[in-house]
């Protein structure tokens, strides 16, 4: 059912069944406003777009995309390659990496979050699973929706980029058991090394 609802594809209704909604100008203007103050709300949420204006909000809600998942689905999986990232807007999620063949959880997300940013910011493969802990409900923003806000303040990639650093040094941490101090130093190399790839892409 989510997956068919990720697709636009609603189920068919019984005959027998009559739906009686209002559908003049005002009614579709009242459901276009709720949508977009959904799609606002998630999106102000997120500490990933702090940086961002008012204007900017709501251009990013207009290329938001709804993603509901159920309990045990595979929302994205590693080594993967998807142009774009995931706010959680309901629900659990699991951060998962295989590490010698074998699955390790990295992080639990509840919502609010984020997941898949790296995809849609620097087109690297995913770096890790997500699987869904209790059916979710989720946007999704592809790169399309988020270049002409990077292209036109460039100084915003390079905020964003220290979010990326530490989220991508916690996966680096447990596949090569980095400690305290060698995570910090990695975290100023792989920093400059995102935003390079966030300002390529």
């Amino acid at each position: 059912h989510a997956a068919l609802k990720r697709a636009g594809i609603p189920l068919a209704r019984p005959s027998t069944t009559m739906f009686m909604v209002p559908d003049d100008d005002a009614e579709k203007e009242r459901r276009a406003a709720r949508h977009l103050n959904q799609r606002l709300a998630a999106i102000e949420g997120m500490s990933l777009f702090e940086h961002l204006t008012g204007d900017e909000h709501k251009f990013l809600a207009d290329h938001l995309r709804y993603a509901p998942f159920t309990a045990g689905e595979t929302v994205t999986r590693e080594g993967a390659v998807a142009h774009w990232l995931y706010i959680l807007r309901e629900g659990k999620a699991r951060i998962c990496v295989s590490v010698d063949g074998i699955m390790k959880t990295i992080n639990n997300l509840e919502a609010p979050d984020f997941f898949g940013e790296m995809g849609m910011m620097t087109g690297e493969p995913r770096s890790a699973s997500v699987l869904a802990i209790t059916d979710v409900e989720c946007f999704r923003l592809d790169k399309a929706g988020f270049q002409k806000i990077i292209t036109e303040r460039p100084e915003i990639a390079a905020k964003i980029s220290e979010t990326l650093a530490s989220r991508r040094v916690d996966l680096i941490a447990m596949r090569e058991g980095l400690d305290a101090e060698a995570k910090i130093a990695r975290q100023k190399s792989e920093q400059e090394r995102i935003l390079a790839r966030i300002q390529s892409f």
